[in-house]
């Protein structure tokens, strides 16, 4: 069988009941229990992160429900902002997505516990109190974050392009 997906699929965004274009996040998957039991050693790996903690940022309070949230605002961005249906305007051609693949990495210091880091430090650096993907003025900033993920991960042989 299928594994099922924490992005979206169909045409509605995966089932979650939205008017999304498919391949955002699907909001109902990430809200289940198992799912957010398959993010329990990303929030393990991230409380015991010794550059979160020497940067003075505090994660004590992240869960895999604040975890499954963060991922699916910036899974819903990049869709938004960077997929296929997203306004010419808006569109970095020439940055490519995040695969998806890279947001199932639950390992202990797997892809998505350096993309839930890197959140975090850019929050920090910025003094955000929360997370505002929907704010129209923040748009090249999280686009930034996107750019600073995906040099983390590439860095850290997480990730790799086709030559």
């Amino acid at each position: 069988g299928r594994r099922p997906s924490m992005s979206g699929g169909g045409s509605d965004g995966g089932g979650s009941g939205s008017s999304r274009r498919s391949g955002g996040a699907n909001t109902w998957l990430l809200q289940q229990p198992s799912t957010q039991k398959r993010l329990a050693p990303v929030v393990k790996w991230l409380h015991a992160d010794e550059m979160l903690k020497a940067a003075g940022i505090d994660v004590t309070s992240v869960t895999p429900k604040t975890v499954a949230e963060l991922i699916g605002q910036l899974q819903q961005f990049q869709e938004d902002h960077l997929g296929r249906h997203a306004k010419v305007a808006k569109r970095k051609a020439t940055m490519p997505l995040l695969p998806r693949a890279v947001f199932f990495d639950t390992k202990d210091d797997g892809a998505l516990c350096h993309i839930v880091s890197e959140c975090y430090v850019f929050q920090h650096e910025r003094g955000w109190r929360r997370f505002q993907f929907t704010t129209p003025t923040r748009v090249d900033e999280y686009v930034s974050l996107l750019e600073r993920i995906r040099s983390r991960l590439v860095n850290n042989n997480l990730l790799k392009y086709p030559r």
